[in-house]
């Protein structure tokens, strides 16, 4: 607190320490006896401010299993991890796809490596009245699905 009041007096030279501390620092209104929080009021009535460390919510890390490597081709495991964290590498009916072929090419039968391009692709064509339902969608190897079209 003592750094931000120094703040206040560098940024506002010819002001009053009160007045300094009447303009940053402010208590919650819905309890009078809060700590002070520097900051300011927004056009709502609420206090944009620094947050205290108790505020802060604590993310845990999530383990590796402990046989997982990025090179044992497990791109549904990784990818999975990665949604965990917030990224996505494939939707989720991909990794569904992913998972009930064993991250194998369904025509070559070679595992998916980590820069392959993966092409999803219908067992029976829509032409021929396959639908989009997961029985019929296979995942294949990008030169995979050339040479099956």
């Amino acid at each position: 607190m003592i750094q931000l009041m120094r703040w206040g007096k560098r940024k506002h030279p010819t002001r009053s320490k009160k007045w300094i501390r009447n303009r940053y620092l402010f208590r919650d209104v819905t309890n009078p006896k809060s700590r002070l929080r520097f900051g300011y009021i927004d056009k709502t009535r609420k206090i944009i401010g620094i947050k205290y460390f108790a505020e802060t919510p604590i993310i845990r890390h999530t383990k590796v299993v402990g046989d997982k490597s990025i090179y044992d081709n497990d791109l549904a495991y990784w990818s999975n991890r990665g949604k965990a964290l917030g990224n996505r590498a494939f939707s989720k009916s991909i990794l569904r796809i992913l998972r009930n072929q064993n991250n194998k090419c369904n025509l070559c039968g070679l595992n998916f490596l980590p820069g392959d391009v993966i092409e999803i692709d219908h067992v029976v064509p829509k032409i021929s009245g396959g639908t989009d339902h997961y029985n019929n969608l296979q995942a294949l190897h990008g030169h995979c699905h050339d040479q099956k079209s």
